[in-house]
């Protein structure tokens, strides 16, 4: 939910932690994308894919 409401914070929290951010086919990716999270999907994106 942290990629869907644009919280950059917890999202860094929670990769650190090892979230795996492909679950779903990617599906924190394209919440942020589809919320206009910008600075959310370009952290994910950096964390490779």
């Amino acid at each position: 939910w942290a990629a869907n409401r644009g919280h950059l914070n917890i999202v860094k929290f929670l990769v650190d932690k090892g979230a795996d951010i492909h679950v779903c086919n990617d599906l924190a990716l394209k919440w942020a994308s589809d919320k206009g999270h910008v600075d959310v999907v370009e952290y994910l994106k950096s964390c490779g894919n």
